[in-house]
């Protein structure tokens, strides 16, 4: 871009990104026909071949909020084609800024000028409002009668009509709590029932008393163990996605759950399931990288995950079990091969329908969805042990990445995930079926042929509703009858592209009517070739846009916001979620108002903490930090408050445990160093691999998205999230769920559960869970050994007054390990791996 936005503005007071209103909503942009446009005599001598292409983009101030391509041909500028986007707006601005540039594709471009509309305009009418928008110049702010562009608004704001007070700075306060609407493929859907999970499994000696309304107790879950039960039940279909898959997984360990479940693997009971007629289908990730290429064999042997889908698909298709390994199709983003993959864990399945008997013919559909995947390493507690099961429950599935091998101490493994049954469940059971849909007819894996002429389409594999609608519960029948305080409204939301899914527009029809992906809360990619969804990283800024007290994140990766960085600003990682969140601490700073964000993550990325790709994650990581902290320091700088520090506001923690070795415990020869030290220290940290967002003790999100632009960008890993509340526990003061499950996380990382933990947002909260971090870090770093009995301690860093980041004192490096606390860049891996 040439145009104003990418200068930084151009100077008036038009330009400036004063906010017209803090009102959140969607904006629908289409261009539709310019008149007038100057171009350049060297482009009028037909360098194009008649052809000039048109971009026009749609800002904020100095900010570029969407952009697309139109195409005019280059005689009389007659419109071929037009473009169409909707963007998801914090606010509305004073004016929309649209600029208008020239190229011929020579390298010769042209800034035309830029047309101004005051967002008031737009957003007062609640319609369309279609007109013709005259071109500014950038020297002189004013317009020349002969360029204009013919532009459609409509603006949908997140509250109604009736609660829209539209005036410049107009802050609204709404005393009914609103849910954070998006517009996206799938819709928020009502009446669904959810359950929580905090890891694969809870012993029954996790019990913290955590009272919910009207005097409740709330009730912990084991993942592993229910979805060993939904596999025994199912009568009819099995649908599995997954980054990996270990049929040697072994859900119920020990004595502990169905007697059916104990010490069988996931993969004897699909094939028991498939011999009962049930329709058993796997959708794995390809995790192929023969690259073929030293350049690219160097990055994949940086970044190439360790998985077992290839082994277990093959054994599943031995046994007439269709198993497909899906690679990530490249939508040419990038020039590097399986450079991305498909991320998305959910297991669907038929269930019994809640009021029916034992012997009922009637069902529902069940989903699980979230971080999980089937495979090793994930089967952990709320305790996390590091040695003392690595004779029982652990025996066969020690798993550690920083070295390899079979020598502990394990890699405990911290994760979330949910089930849902209800209207929304179906909406996961539609991704499955669009994704599958793109399988090749012609897989190895797919059933022999029915008929002579070759296999059976993969749409033929998928199982058959319609043949089976007497059996099942009507789509949008409720879980929860209208008016149980146990209801949930949930929204399936996505990161994918029409590369992946069946059923997005792409092609010539979006080029003739891009309003058919926008209407479907799509985005249209580069050239109009192909449309794609971002929908988590939509909800994500819609939910802390709604964030009044306080948000509570775990998530595996925190990298965002390049933009604003400090340094290294070209790095692409541009999706704005920490951005969003340090522009809501300013504004409560601004309003003296409490807030504040507690983020848990990881101590480093899984594996080797001294290798080029976990250094540079690391590295951006700083960056993200630093960006946030000095906004919020500015903020309290500004507002002169003397006594406040930028970590009252935002606290970045993370997970470890200490444990003595068991009486007589022979340990494994170490790997290597960091093997050896960590066996001689009996520590390690706690692997978090959620990807969890807690707004107000009221929404909750989770799922298989990571905090970073590969997961949130759309056309990058594929992804998939549930958004969700119960309407009911919307009142303030309310404790439903989603309170009961932080507090149940609290209780494992804090190892108590205290009156002040319900109130995240008061200083004094703040105040307990510091003190308890500050006293695990002296216990994880202490010379003596001893038994942890919680494990939250502070991320290893210092945050001064004026928001800069540094390491913890003495501890320029992790514990145990030469990697240094603040990342390195690699100078050799594509920013597009590691952001």
């Amino acid at each position: 871009m040439t145009g104003p936005m990418a200068a930084g503005g151009v100077g008036n007071g038009r330009t400036k990104e004063a906010r017209g209103a803090d009102i959140q909503g969607t904006l629908w942009v289409q261009f539709n026909q310019a008149e007038g446009l100057w171009t350049p005599k060297n482009m009028d001598k037909g360098c194009c071949n008649g052809t000039l292409t048109v971009y026009a983009s749609v800002g904020s101030g100095r900010e570029v909020l969407a952009s697309s391509d139109i195409i005019w041909s280059s005689g009389n500028h007659a419109r071929q084609q037009s473009a169409a986007f909707h963007i998801e707006l914090s606010h509305l601005p004073s004016y929309f800024l649209v600029a208008v540039d020239l190229s011929c594709g020579q390298g010769l471009n042209e800034h035309v000028g830029t047309a101004y509309i005051r967002a008031l305009s737009v957003a007062r009418q609640f319609k369309e409002v279609c007109g013709w928008y005259s071109l500014c110049s950038d020297e002189e702010i004013q317009s020349d009668a002969n360029a204009r562009i013919l532009l459609l608004f409509k603006f949908r704001a997140l509250q109604t009509e009736s609660d829209v007070d539209l005036q410049p700075g107009r802050v609204l306060k709404n005393d009914n709590w609103v849910p954070p609407l998006v517009l996206s493929y799938f819709f928020e859907r009502k009446g669904n029932r959810v359950t929580l999970f905090q890891d694969a499994i809870v012993p029954s000696s996790f019990s913290p008393n955590i009272t919910l309304e009207n005097g409740t107790t709330f009730e912990q879950h084991s993942m592993f163990e229910q979805l060993c039960e939904s596999i025994l039940k199912a009568r009819h279909f099995i649908y599995i996605v997954g980054w990996d898959l270990d049929r040697t997984l072994v859900l119920v360990r020990g004595d502990r759950g169905n007697p059916r479940c104990r010490g069988v693997t996931i993969g004897e009971l699909l094939t028991q399931k498939a011999t009962e007629y049930v329709k058993v289908l796997f959708l794995i990730w390809s995790n192929k990288m023969n690259y073929q290429n030293q350049f690219f064999d160097r990055i994949g042997a940086e970044i190439a995950p360790d998985t077992h889908s290839d082994e277990s698909c093959a054994w599943f298709c031995e046994r007439q079990l269709v198993c497909i390994l899906a690679e990530r199709r490249d939508t040419d983003v990038t020039m590097i091969p399986n450079a991305f993959t498909h991320h998305q864990k959910m297991v669907m399945l038929d269930a019994p329908a809640w009021e029916a008997v034992d012997d009922s013919e009637s069902r529902v559909v069940e989903v699980y969805i979230g971080g999980i995947d089937l495979t090793v390493g994930r089967y952990d507690t709320p305790n996390h042990p590091l040695f003392k099961t690595l004779n029982t429950v652990h025996k066969n599935d020690m798993y550690q990445p920083s070295w390899g091998g079979k020598s502990g101490p394990r890699l405990p493994w911290h994760d979330i995930h949910a089930k849902v049954d209800g209207p929304a469940a179906w909406d996961m059971v539609a991704n499955f079926e669009q994704r599958w849909k793109t399988i090749d007819p012609g897989h190895d894996c797919l059933p022999p042929p029915n008929r002579p002429e070759g296999k059976e389409e993969p749409t033929e594999v998928l199982f058959d509703f319609e043949k089976h609608a007497q059996f099942f519960a009507p789509k949008q029948a409720r879980a929860v009858p209208e008016g149980d305080p146990e209801a949930w409204d949930v929204h399936f939301v996505r990161s994918i592209d029409s590369a992946s899914v069946a059923g997005f527009p792409s092609g010539e029809r979006l080029r003739e009517d891009p309003t058919v992906a926008v209407e479907s809360g799509l985005y249209i990619g580069p050239d109009s070739k192909f449309s794609y969804e971002k929908s988590i990283y939509d909800l994500y800024m819609r939910a802390i846009q709604r964030a009044e007290d306080f948000l509570y994140i775990e998530n595996q990766y925190f990298i965002g916001s390049s933009q604003y960085w400090l340094e290294n600003r070209d790095v692409g990682a541009v999706q704005k979620i920490p951005y969003q969140i340090a522009q809501k601490i300013v504004r409560k700073i601004e309003r003296r108002e409490n807030f504040v964000v507690y983020v848990v993550i990881p101590m480093w990325p899984a594996g080797d903490p001294s290798s080029s790709a976990v250094r540079e994650i690391l590295r951006w990581q700083y960056d993200t930090m630093s960006m946030m902290y000095s906004a919020v320091a500015s903020a309290i700088h500004a507002q002169g408050l003397a006594d406040a520090k930028p970590t009252d506001y935002l606290s970045f923690f993370t997970l470890v445990n200490r444990e003595k070795l068991p009486e007589g415990f022979k340990l494994t020869k170490p790997s290597d160093e960091l093997n050896r030290k960590a066996q001689e220290n009996c520590r390690f940290p706690i692997y978090i691999h959620s990807k969890l967002m807690i707004v107000d003790d009221m929404y909750i999100m989770v799922g298989s998205a990571n905090i970073n632009q590969r997961s949130m960008d759309g056309l990058r890993d594929t992804e998939a999230d549930i958004g969700a509340y119960q309407p009911y526990y919307t009142s303030a003061n309310r404790c439903g769920q989603v309170h009961g499950f932080r507090m149940s996380l609290w209780a494992e990382h804090m190892g108590t559960v205290e009156e002040v933990f319900r109130h995240p947002s008061k200083p004094e909260c703040l105040k307990r869970v510091k003190e308890i971090a500050r006293a695990n870090w002296q216990q994880y770093t202490a010379g003596q050994v001893t038994n942890m009995q919680s494990h939250i301690v502070p991320y290893p860093i210092t945050v001064t007054e004026d928001g800069e980041v540094t390491h913890l004192e003495g501890f320029q490096n992790f514990p145990d390990t030469d990697a240094n606390v603040l990342g390195d860049e690699s100078f050799f891996l594509p920013n597009i791996l590691t952001t």
